[in-house]
C-alpha cells in the first residue's frame, strides 16, 4: 500500500459538507485488489477520518443511488434502516 503522502489530495470532507451525493466503492476488486472496507478505511484515513454516521450516511447514498429499480432499491434501503436501527439499539440498550 502507498503511503498518505503519495496521494492526491481528497476532496471527501469539503465535497460532504457541501451536500453533494457520493458514494465510495471498488471498481474492480479483483483488478485492483481492494475491498469495500479497504476502500472506506482508506478515504477516512486521506481525510484524517470520518464518524461513523457519515459512514453509514454515505453507504445509505450508495443505496439511494444505485442502478436498481425503485421498488428493488426501496426495499434495499428499509432493510439497511432496519439493520442499523438494531444494531445502534443493542449499543445503546
Amino acid at each position: 500500500m502507498a503511503a498518505l503522502a503519495d496521494y492526491p489530495p481528497y476532496p471527501l470532507q469539503k465535497l460532504w459538507q457541501m451536500g453533494l451525493p457520493l458514494t465510495i466503492c471498488t471498481d474492480n476488486p479483483g483488478i485492483s485488489k481492494t475491498t469495500l472496507t479497504g476502500e472506506y478505511l482508506l478515504a477516512s484515513r486521506l481525510v484524517g477520518g470520518i464518524t461513523l454516521w457519515d459512514a453509514l450516511a454515505i453507504i445509505k447514498q450508495a443505496f439511494s443511488h444505485s442502478f436498481l429499480p425503485a421498488d428493488e432499491r426501496e426495499v434495499l434501503m428499509k432493510s439497511a434502516d432496519n439493520t442499523i436501527f438494531k444494531l445502534v439499539a443493542r449499543e445503546f440498550s
